[in-house]
């Protein structure tokens, strides 16, 4: 409906939209922008940007905005920068698993359909070794969710003199107010240390190559209202519901601060898209949307950008 969207990416808000609906979503290097959540236990998870309709798009518009923040960057210039990359040879470790995570046989297939483009493109590619667990860091992840969501009801119910019940929120927005407001600091700092230890083994897992390929979902797009919104559980642990699968590859990077895209490379039997997400090294945005230019090169039937409907241009 429109060129660009606005998204936080807080666990994959802005990639799985992207992945589900066919089109590109970057979640740039944390800091790279100004990061629109105020709360501090969510402020280091989050990242604003846009779902866009190509990677030229993406990389275009990141510079834009860096260019409005203060850093002196050309769009045209950028652009200029992706046809391709050059140097020594870039690594790529590619995966189908993420700790529970087993995608489904056409996301699998379509994952290693590209790990083959991307040897033939001159990338150094690899079977990538036993990510660091995300176990841990679910359960770290929820408390810290809980925490933020009860501070920031708090803030509304003073703003507007309305409580937090069951008239004014959604059950699980509820629930994570509810135990949000159990919480001592130990766990809350406890949260955040298993938080910084997940950080660290992820610097040193992505010491190992300059980029790591997986499924963007573990699954093709659901049907509409398979995943119910209401759940009757108020434990207030997200992680361990059924939607929370669709981040079973993308959280990770959140926590990690690292730059992550999912690409339309992929299409199922149905005609569904499939994404692929394709994660650099912290700080490394650029180098990131240059792979990604190469990949949307070579499948151009795959990655055509969805039509616009916003009227007639003149």
């Amino acid at each position: 409906m429109v060129p660009i969207a606005h998204g936080t990416d807080g666990g994959g808000s802005i990639r799985i939209p992207a992945s589900l609906c066919g089109a590109v979503g970057l979640k740039p290097s944390h800091g790279t922008l100004p990061v629109s959540a105020t709360i501090p236990g969510i402020k280091q998870l989050q990242q604003d940007f846009f779902v866009v309709r190509s990677v030229r798009d993406a990389a275009n518009l990141l510079a834009a905005l860096r260019g409005a923040v203060g850093e002196s960057v050309s769009t045209m210039e950028m652009w200029r920068e992706l046809p391709g990359h050059s140097g020594p040879q870039k690594r790529v470790l590619v995966t189908n698993l993420d700790g529970d995570s087993e995608p489904g046989a056409e996301v699998e297939d379509a994952v290693r359909r590209i790990a083959h483009l991307l040897s033939e493109l001159g990338y150094a590619v690899a079977p990538a070794p036993p990510l660091p667990q995300t176990r841990d860091l679910l359960l770290a992840l929820d408390i810290i969710w809980n925490d933020a969501t009860a501070q920031i009801v708090s803030k509304v119910e003073e703003w507007t003199g309305r409580s937090a019940t069951t008239q004014t929120l959604e059950p699980r927005t509820l629930a994570r107010v509810r135990a949000g407001r159990k919480l001592h600091s130990q766990q809350i700092a406890d949260a955040r240390a298993t938080i910084r230890k997940f950080r660290i083994q992820m610097e040193q897992f992505s010491s190992m190559c300059d980029f790591l390929v997986s499924p963007t979902v573990p699954i093709v797009a659901p049907p509409v209202g398979l995943y119910d919104p209401s759940p009757a559980a108020d434990s207030g642990t997200y992680h361990g519901s059924a939607i929370a699968r669709l981040e079973a590859f993308t959280t990770r990077f959140n926590t990690s601060g690292q730059p992550a895209i999912s690409l339309p490379l992929a299409k199922s039997s149905e005609g569904l898209p499939i994404g692929i997400q394709v994660a650099g090294r912290r700080g490394a945005d650029y180098e990131l949307l240059a792979v990604s230019a190469d990949l949307e090169r070579a499948m151009p039937s795959q990655s055509a950008r969805p039509r616009v409907y916003a009227g007639t241009v003149i």
